[in-house]
């Protein structure tokens, strides 16, 4: 896939300003400044990475996607960065990290790699250092919008009435079968997806710090269309 066609690329405007306000936002969250060390956990295309890299060309960026697909995509786009360095592995990683960013990736873990994400955030984190995590929001009237879209565009096969319904209402709905993204495990449809049980799991993990609802910083009328949160050990 071309995650660029998802984000920054899609043929959708709406799209294209959410994705543009994501990243604004991301960027302003993780506070970042030239003295800093900066991991991009599961980088996708490399697209944050790059908006940071332009604006502190003195920073040591890590880029880090373990799926081969995205990997590429990602050495691409980022080629023309002196400072920034994209690794598919992290036995290439040294040292720990002042920033980390985990941009749009929970969502699509299976329980295990999950849990391998956690362990691995926490052990590459400094102590006084912060994670931000973000994820969307799937469930009230900004779950009605996202599934109607998907049915009209045909984008996601695991669209259905029945779970429109009840992601609508908020109630559980059981997550598409994993299948295989170059060599990694990957849930590719949001469907089902539990933003609040999502915290619940962080906060097993890390001390949260802030919880903000994007790309407004609140929910208006339940149209809140994601979830930023920054964390901490």
């Amino acid at each position: 896939m071309d995650y660029s066609q998802h984000t920054l690329g899609s043929r959708n405007p709406l799209k294209r300003w959410l994705h543009r306000q994501r990243f604004a936002a991301s960027v302003r969250l993780l506070g970042l400044s030239s003295c800093h060390s900066f991991l991009d956990y599961g980088c996708g295309n490399g697209e944050l990475s790059a908006q940071i890299a332009r604006l502190y060309p003195a920073l040591r960026i890590i880029a880090y996607d373990p799926a081969e697909e995205l990997y590429l995509q990602a050495v691409r786009k980022l080629s023309d960065f002196p400072n920034v360095k994209v690794i598919r592995s992290l036995d290439a990683v040294e040292g720990t990290f002042d920033r980390i960013a985990c941009l749009e990736t929970v969502e699509h873990l299976p329980t295990t790699e999950l849990e391998r994400v956690f362990t691995n955030i926490h052990r590459l984190l400094v102590e006084g250092g912060l994670c931000l995590f973000t994820f969307p929001i799937e469930h009230g009237l900004i779950s009605l919008i996202k599934n109607l879209y998907r049915a009209v565009s045909g984008r996601d096969p695991y669209v259905s009435f029945g779970r429109a319904v009840r992601s609508l209402f908020g109630l559980r709905v059981e997550r598409e079968s994993a299948r295989s993204l170059s060599d990694c495990r990957y849930l590719f449809s949001h469907i089902g997806f539990d933003c609040r049980t999502m915290i619940d799991a962080i906060g097993n993990h890390f001390s949260i710090h802030q919880v903000a609802v994007l790309p407004a910083g609140f929910i208006c009328c339940g149209l809140g269309n994601g979830v930023a949160v920054t964390v901490g050990k």
